[in-house]
């Protein structure tokens, strides 16, 4: 993994002010190097929020749950849940984020096991790592970089949705996906000479 040279503290905010009708936008992303206490909120994220620690640890609060992190842990923040988080008084975390929203948000987390479980721990760190380095380094494109950073968070999210499922899939579960399948082909294709 080539490793970036972050400053203390570094983010993009893409003020994306109205998300209406538009799949997948990245809203923000960053990365930060945090002080003993360092806290946000309490209150809600303007949009779905994943943040990984690389280091140190530090206390994650989710309405009425609690959570302990630590390195190599990826938690996740709704727009739809008081979030509240602070980094530990002598080993304060170092941690990077991405945050995004649109029509489509919603229903990619929903098939993950974030909504339920948002914290995950020992995650891949140089999956991880790379997917939130590359939406990064996307806002230094002079030419491209939202539509960059969207499609490198739209790998992130397969990423994601490939490790983190929201349920195993089961024999029945694929036999039934390919039945679909056949259907949508025929749906498409009945007014054509269709073979067996």
């Amino acid at each position: 993994m080539k490793k970036l040279n972050y400053e203390h503290s570094e983010s993009y905010d893409c003020f994306v002010t109205n998300s209406v009708g538009i799949d997948l936008v990245v809203f923000e992303c960053g990365y930060e190097k945090c002080d003993p206490f360092h806290c946000w909120g309490p209150e809600r994220k303007q949009a779905h929020f994943f943040h990984y620690v690389i280091s140190g640890k530090g206390r994650l609060y989710i309405e009425d749950q609690c959570y302990e992190c630590g390195p190599g842990d990826l938690f996740y923040l709704s727009p739809r849940e008081m979030a509240y988080y602070e980094a530990d008084g002598s080993d304060p975390w170092e941690y990077k984020w991405v945050g995004f929203t649109g029509i489509r948000a919603e229903s990619l987390i929903g098939n993950t096991l974030f909504p339920r479980q948002p914290l995950q721990h020992r995650v891949d760190s140089l999956e991880v790592q790379t997917h939130m380095d590359n939406i990064f380094t996307s806002f230094q494109s002079e030419r491209t970089p939202n539509l960059l950073a969207v499609g490198h968070l739209y790998l992130f999210l397969a990423w994601i949705t490939q490790q983190f499922p929201a349920k195993q899939y089961s024999k029945e579960d694929a036999d039934e996906q390919r039945f679909l399948t056949m259907l949508r082909f025929i749906q498409l294709k009945y007014t054509t000479k269709v073979k067996v």
